[in-house]
């Protein structure tokens, strides 16, 4: 376990080289899952799904152990990676945990620090509006090759609204995959393209 005092900054490692550790046991990981993928070659999809399983796996192996809690482990974890997140960003939340998991497309400090990229090229396969029966607030269905990702194939849940865009891998809803972190785009980088497409008024 950490040690949440820290009492030497300047040894402590980087986001970024945490990140890379992560990826270079990743890559022992898919080496032996993946059919000898490495995580630098394969599609995003299958990357995240196997971070997910890796993450999954090392919470088997600590429920295994007979002095271990996979549960306490998990949530120590969380704490640890919000704790280093609010290190690295100067973010003066009144309590970032309020965000949660969606502290960076939530939070005005973390959007405006992290504005949305420039919008990706997509190419609209199918659309549909839907009433959303009486009283339900009316939206549009996109169905869409993702370009810039392979041409992987999304939909979009748009709402006549602005900033109410949601974005999901289609083949991953296809496995039941719905989960924040394995199935989760931001919506707020596909909107413009979305709307443009379908000609919503500027």
């Amino acid at each position: 376990m950490k040690n949440p005092t820290r009492q030497t900054r300047l040894l402590e490692p980087t986001n970024l080289q945490r990140a890379q550790w992560a990826k270079d046991a990743l890559a022992v990981f898919t080496a032996e899952t993946y059919g000898g993928d490495h995580p630098d070659t394969m599609h995003s999809g299958d990357l995240e799904t196997a971070i997910s399983d890796l993450i999954c796996d090392l919470l088997h192996l600590a429920r295994y152990h007979p002095r271990m809690d996979a549960t306490a482990i998990h949530s120590h974890a969380r704490e640890v990676f919000e704790q280093e997140l609010a290190e690295e960003e100067p973010c003066d939340c009144g309590d970032r945990s309020w965000y949660g998991p969606y502290h960076d497309t939530q939070c005005p400090v973390s959007v405006a620090l992290h504005p949305a990229s420039p919008k990706p090229r997509i190419n609209v396969i199918d659309w549909a509006h839907h009433r959303n029966g009486i009283g339900g607030a009316p939206f549009h269905v996109v169905l869409f090759d993702d370009t810039e990702d392979e041409n992987t194939r999304k939909i979009g849940i748009l709402f006549e609204k602005p900033h109410h865009c949601a974005v999901l891998d289609v083949t991953k809803l296809a496995r039941g995959s719905i989960a924040f972190g394995v199935n989760s785009y931001r919506g707020d980088r596909f909107e413009e393209s979305l709307r443009h497409a379908l000609k919503f008024p500027e």
